[in-house]
């Protein structure tokens, strides 16, 4: 698993991004999340620079089963983008607060939940077993104020 560097999401918070919260509705928004994780699996090789890949088949298929939980769960991420070392993100935005679960082309889930103001943050890795997942989506919800 790569090392999540805390600067870069930071300044990824910091940028204004377009939300998939402000043009998708909550009922609306499982088939655009299914169509934009295969959408990243198509980007091209050097997407983010050299070297960088874009996920491959095993990474969105976890992403796929993390968002169908999500979706069960009734909890909207606010964006899903690729990173550079060939990961799906899921992320949510708050409040001075950030979180996100990870996908890994290993199969590993690692989540994330950074209270940016104050500078603190936990990271862990989780599985995608669905009672794992809900207790991240748990853990991910209170820390947000999603209710």
């Amino acid at each position: 698993m790569p090392e999540i560097r805390r600067d870069w999401l930071i300044s990824l918070i910091k940028v204004e991004i377009k939300t998939l919260k402000d043009n998708i509705s909550s009922e609306n928004w499982l088939n655009w999340a299914l169509q934009e994780v295969s959408a990243l699996g198509n980007l091209p090789e050097d997407f983010k620079g050299p070297k960088t890949n874009p996920p491959d088949a095993k990474t969105c298929k976890i992403a796929k089963n993390v968002i169908y939980e999500l979706y069960k769960f009734r909890m909207k991420p606010d964006r899903i983008f690729a990173s550079a070392d060939e990961s799906i993100v899921i992320s949510f935005l708050g409040e001075g607060k950030y979180a996100d679960i990870e996908c890994f082309y290993d199969g590993a889930i690692v989540a994330i939940i950074d209270n940016y103001e104050v500078k603190e943050y936990k990271i862990w890795e989780t599985d995608s077993l669905p009672i794992k997942l809900k207790l991240t989506f748990e853990t991910i919800r209170d820390f947000m104020n999603f209710y």
